[in-house]
């Protein structure tokens, strides 16, 4: 089965659906998946070996500000079962392990957590949060198909109180927050990464299809710093179906026309680099520098076929929406955007990396700093 097939992502045609954006903004197809999601809705479930420890809450009292972080799994007010519900934009393994993490960090608080899949139709997306609503959730974290088309549920929420935690976009509102993964910066440090390893010799590119707004922001982000920092590009493609056997094609491509010239290759997620990693050697071998570091990428690095990938850290984003959608429901007032930083994943720091496996067992503390007038959020 192809990553756009396990990934529920389809091939051609997919122009104008604004909603695979957050897919492949994470982009951890391939990787472990959670359980109990459907596209019609799960109730949560948490990992069998994790017990609920008691919640040790405090009273919200009212829009107050949120602290500067604490345990994702704590209820930052009294907890009684009351519901967290979480829109996801396609049912996909991504956001199935960003539902896992919630559900178990709400778990542990004393809190339940419903999942509906919009199978990127905006109009689902509204009747499904409507669906929310009407269960009484007391927040509801949005991965957005459509910013814009989500906006006559986000006001009927905001009618009801009900805060809306989104990811990646700052269009519409009201929103509690929003976690911002920074694509835009961490392809720009790709680019960095190759002017580093490569100087002036020759590059390609394989960017990501231009309709979605977050793989958009990488595609720009890399090519601004590549000129900025002088880096020599001879071609760019763009890999629309979004599978690796189109990147193995355009590499093969590239093999032909320039072969040991070119020094390295950019993939605006691993689903290419993979793809690009897989085209036969010889004296063909240009540096490979991706995004998203999902394990099968991580795997490639360990053996030296792919020369780094970026983390945008997908376990703080699941932390990350248990910890703001509690302080929401609970009146804590929360920076406009908490921004999730970018980490290479290379030789020389591969072996620090930890498993996703591992990841998920973990409990997590949420940590917030500023840097000048941005927020960050960090899961430890």
């Amino acid at each position: 089965m192809s990553t756009s097939a396990r990934c529920g992502v389809p091939r051609a045609g997919v122009a104008g659906t604004v909603g695979v954006a957050l897919a492949l903004l994470v982009g951890a197809c391939g990787g472990s998946s959670s359980t109990g999601a459907t596209s019609s809705g799960s109730a949560s479930a948490a990992p069998p070996s994790e017990s609920a420890p008691p919640s040790r809450s405090s009273a919200s009292g009212g829009a107050t500000p949120a602290s500067a972080g604490g345990p994702a799994d704590v209820a930052a007010c009294p907890a009684k079962g009351e519901l967290i519900g979480f829109s996801s934009p396609l049912p996909d393994p991504n956001f199935q392990l960003f539902y896992s993490v919630l559900a178990a960090d709400a778990k542990r608080a004393g809190l339940t957590t419903f999942m509906t899949s919009a199978n990127l139709d905006p109009a689902k997306q509204n009747a499904d949060i409507a669906t929310l609503l009407a269960k009484g959730a007391k927040a509801i974290v949005i991965a957005p198909v459509d910013p814009n088309a989500i906006q006559p549920a986000v006001k009927r929420a905001a009618a009801k109180g009900v805060p809306v935690i989104v990811t990646d976009t700052k269009i519409g509102g009201p929103y509690a927050t929003n976690l911002q993964t920074r694509a835009r910066e961490g392809a720009a440090q790709a680019a960095d990464y190759l002017k580093q390893k490569v100087g002036t010799r020759p590059i390609a590119a394989i960017l990501g299809p231009t309709f979605a707004e977050a793989v958009r922001v990488r595609n720009e982000g890399f090519l601004a710093e590549a000129k900025k920092n002088g880096l020599t590009i001879v071609d760019t493609k763009t890999n629309t179906p979004i599978t690796p056997d189109e990147a193995r094609r355009i590499t093969t491509d590239w093999r032909a026309r320039y072969g040991s010239k070119l020094a390295g290759i950019f993939t605006f997620n691993d689903t290419s680099a993979i793809g690009a990693s897989s085209v036969p050697g010889g004296d063909f071998r240009p540096l490979i520098v991706s995004m998203n570091a999902q394990p099968d990428a991580v795997a490639l690095v360990k053996q030296g076929r792919i020369t780094a990938t970026y983390d945008l850290h997908p376990f703080t984003l699941g932390h990350g929406f248990a910890w703001a959608a509690d302080q929401a429901r609970c009146g804590k007032k929360l920076p406009a955007t908490l921004n999730i930083d970018t980490s290479v994943i290379d030789s020389s720091t591969v072996g620090s990396w930890v498993p996703w496996t591992e990841q998920r067992q973990k409990r997590a503390t949420i940590v917030l700093t500023t840097r000048g007038s941005d927020t960050f959020i960090d899961a430890r």
